[in-house]
């Protein structure tokens, strides 16, 4: 019982600070965790790609496009070749909490 309340405070953290992230970063431009507008939706994110993915993408994904990934360049043609900002001064913890507020909480 104490490690699902632990958990389920731990959420709690990451649904406040990943909001503050993705608004101070300016996420929202572009996404809504429940709809696309710009790009795409971003709820539950982790369920639809790997988390190591989702980190290169979030902090270079001209980068990973330019590799050859061709998820990230479906997802580049599938939204109009709509650029998306480079975050490379995003930490991991910072991406975790992101990928966690995406995965677990709503706008």
């Amino acid at each position: 019982m104490q490690d699902l309340k632990t958990k389920q405070e731990k959420i709690a953290q990451d649904c406040i600070k990943g909001e503050r992230l993705f608004y101070a970063q300016s996420c929202a431009s572009c996404h809504k965790l429940n709809r696309k507008i710009v790009g795409p939706a971003l709820s539950k994110i982790s369920q639809r790609r790997d988390k190591d993915w989702i980190k290169k993408f979030i902090v270079n994904n001209a980068s990973l496009r330019a590799s050859g990934d061709t998820a990230a360049n479906n997802i580049f043609e599938q939204y109009g070749g709509a650029l998306m900002n480079a975050y490379p001064d995003l930490n991991d913890s910072d991406l975790e909490v992101l990928i966690s507020y995406m995965d677990n909480c709503s706008d």
